[in-house]
């Protein structure tokens, strides 16, 4: 059977491409990786094959946050390389069943090139910084092909997001690059539930570890609700905020019940009261 081709474009993505290639072969898959930037470390770490030669880069994929990263880039030959990238993709094009591209609109514009079926997990996007997302142009375009078999994003008010933007379903199912450490967290995290204390075994061994995959959230559900942190975790069915209302933005911290916002929010200074019978300014 042909093998799925994880496609990213960035350490991170890598990072992320890696956790879902390897659940993948857990479950029988043939996985195949093409970094567009690097050298894949994080897949050839993981047993994942590396499709080619590959080159890294001074800046990281990072090189597009500022003018002097940019002007890196160019010196340094990443456009062209890219290019070179992207027409290797599309001559082995017909090797693959499935394209999974993981990042940004780069990788999303290679897998539609290939005129394969294909999926893009957003990484690289969240409304959490804006509020409303706003996709590089064609990137929108891109995700409503009906080539473009699902899309999943990294948080719930993404996914919500743009299924309005976009007019199609976008998931968010779980955090590749968060769950295995929200898994460690939970496991340790403390508890006045009997069964559910220090030791943690059982409970690690529920929760859902890479939950982007269609049928791993369903397959390692968690029991009953979770007591950790909740960034990233997969909703079991039933709880949450599915009974028709909005989910809550922000996340809890483990160590405290109070909410705290994504958004760095502006520090109010308390005026200092004047004793009584002193002169102001004095």
């Amino acid at each position: 059977m042909k093998p799925v081709l994880l496609l990213s474009n960035g350490h991170g993505e890598d990072l992320s491409g890696a956790a879902l290639g390897s659940q993948l072969r857990l479950r029988g898959v043939a996985v195949e990786a093409l970094p567009l930037v690097g050298h894949g470390r994080a897949y050839r770490q993981a047993g994942i094959r590396v499709v080619g030669p590959t080159r890294d880069f001074s800046t990281g994929g990072l090189g597009y946050t500022s003018l002097a990263g940019r002007l890196t880039d160019l010196r340094e030959g990443q456009f062209p390389y890219v290019l070179g990238m992207l027409g290797r993709l599309w001559r082995r094009r017909r090797h693959y069943r499935l394209v999974v591209a993981v990042g940004d609109l780069v990788p999303v514009l290679g897998a539609w090139l290939t005129g394969q079926e294909a999926a893009t997990y957003l990484v690289a996007y969240s409304s959490h910084y804006e509020g409303r997302l706003r996709l590089p142009w064609p990137c929108g375009w891109l995700l409503k092909r009906p080539r473009m078999r699902a899309v999943w994003s990294r948080d719930q008010l993404t996914a919500d997001d743009l299924s309005r933007q976009l007019g199609r379903p976008v998931a968010f199912l779980g955090n590749p690059f968060l769950d295995p450490l929200l898994e460690g967290a939970a496991a340790t995290a403390p508890t006045d539930r009997p069964g559910e204390g220090g030791s943690g075994g059982a409970v690690a061994a529920e929760r859902p570890v890479v939950a982007v995959l269609a049928t791993s959230a369903r397959e390692r559900q968690p029991a009953g609700p979770g007591r950790g942190p909740e960034l990233g975790r997969a909703r079991p069915q039933g709880e949450g905020p599915a009974q028709g209302r909005r989910p809550r933005r922000g996340w809890r911290s483990p160590a405290c019940g109070r909410r705290r916002s994504l958004v760095p929010q502006p520090v109010r200074r308390r005026r200092r009261a004047v004793p009584a019978g002193r002169p102001l300014g004095g």
